[in-house]
């Protein structure tokens, strides 16, 4: 049994992990934390870089673009003119900074760009840019 398993064994039965195990396991556990430590600070990075990788112009940007589209949106009774905007928007989104459109979707794919769904988009997009103002 390798030391992750020992170890995982001993936490399930509930034991005093370092009663059970010898000086150079407990060094091998204390490298593996080490590691694991390591590699969860180098993930909290990529997202903290990946999540900064825009500029504060560019927030202020997308969130006047958005607010003065959805004012529009919100009070508009022609389709066309509120099919206009939903293009507007798709378009802007090709050009706006990727790490930003991945912050506001989060997991969806077609945030924004779905036309059944494109007003609460449009209020959830706005709300997030004006938390990070």
């Amino acid at each position: 049994m390798d030391i992750r398993h020992k170890y995982a064994f001993l936490l399930m039965t509930g034991n005093n992990v370092c009663d059970f195990l010898s000086l150079s396991e407990k060094a091998a556990l204390k490298a593996l934390a080490f590691r694991f430590f390591f590699l969860l600070l180098r993930h909290i990075k990529c997202q903290y870089d990946m999540n900064t990788n825009f500029t504060k112009d560019s927030v202020e940007s997308a969130y006047c673009f958005f607010h003065q589209k959805l004012r529009v949106y919100e009070y508009s009774t022609s389709p066309t003119q509120r099919d206009d905007i939903e293009y507007a928007i798709s378009q802007y989104i090709d050009e706006m900074n990727p790490s930003l459109y991945q912050l506001l979707a989060g997991d969806r794919k077609e945030f924004l760009l779905d036309h059944t769904r494109f007003e609460e988009d449009m209020r959830e997009a706005q709300a997030k840019l004006e938390k990070m103002m």
